[in-house]
């Protein structure tokens, strides 16, 4: 038999017994979709079989986060039978990488005829502020946010737009220039809750007034003084004052009631000095320094 006979015949044996063989299945793995499950909590997604969801991720330590802040609601709801009660404290994640600072104020703080309670979470992925509103023997929410970071000031509880309410601010701070920034939740008492956020660069709160002043965001030179009015639930532009680069043989201003960067060749009416309402003004000396 020739040796191409040969050849032909083991080819031929080879490939009939690669046919008889069973298949082998791979092992599939769900790299697109994050199961859920029917109560709507998030299960570990897996990149193998072997690879739980990362612990350090900023997903995963927010929940973590939530759920303390969550059993801080339970103990709240412990203590709602008291005219009043502040609580701080500690507490670890259960993995034991986060540390949260919760801190609880409850009682008449908008108003005397309703109780509100304050539940603050300080960590290192941010600062967690909600507010609820004592109903029905239950807390309601009615406001909560998140402040990302180390941008977190402070908060307070005081009357902003001269209606005798106690509204609800939050001072942030970030950025290269000055950046005193204020979110203002104004107190509604026909709900009880909030309206919604204003947000105001380096502010002056004037309530008796129903006026804001204050410095615009950007270097000194370019940034300019601004005055707002509260309008019931509204704010409106009453103008904005900027240092007046063009003219270099003395220090004048002029004021607009137009942003500067909104549109060219805006009206200017030119001062050469500025208003005394302006100069107490918390931020006023960086408006001055250029």
């Amino acid at each position: 038999m020739s040796n191409k006979i040969i050849i032909g015949v083991l080819i031929l044996v080879a490939f009939c017994i690669l046919c008889c063989q069973q298949p082998v299945r791979k092992k599939e793995v769900n790299h697109t979709s994050d199961n859920i499950k029917n109560n709507g909590s998030r299960n570990s997604i897996f990149r193998d079989s072997n690879i739980e969801e990362d612990s350090y991720s900023f997903e995963y330590q927010g929940r973590q986060v939530d759920s303390i802040l969550k059993k801080a609601l339970v103990l709240a709801d412990q203590n709602k039978t008291k005219a009043s009660f502040q609580k701080g404290y500690e507490e670890i994640t259960k993995d034991g990488i986060v540390q949260v600072n919760v801190d609880m104020v409850y009682g008449h703080l908008f108003n005397q005829n309703v109780k509100h309670l304050l539940i603050r979470g300080h960590s290192g992925l941010g600062t967690n502020l909600s507010i609820y509103l004592l109903k029905f023997n239950s807390f309601i929410p009615v406001l909560d946010t998140v402040i990302e970071g180390h941008d977190y000031i402070k908060d307070t509880i005081r009357d902003v737009n001269g209606d005798r309410q106690k509204d609800f601010l939050v001072h942030t701070s970030s950025g290269c220039c000055r950046r005193n920034v204020y979110n203002v939740y104004l107190y509604q008492p026909s709900s009880k809750g909030f309206a919604s956020n204003y947000f105001f660069m380096n502010p002056t709160f004037y309530p008796a007034e129903k006026v804001i002043r204050g410095v615009e965001y950007g270097h000194s030179g370019e940034a300019p003084l601004y005055k707002y009015k509260w309008n019931e639930f509204k704010v409106d532009t009453i103008e904005y004052i900027y240092p007046n680069m063009e003219d270099t043989r003395d220090q004048t201003y002029y004021k607009t009631i137009r942003f500067r960067y909104t549109r060219p060749n805006i009206r200017k009416v030119i001062l050469k000095k500025i208003p005394k309402e302006y100069l107490n003004v918390d931020d006023f000396d960086w408006f001055q320094a250029y």
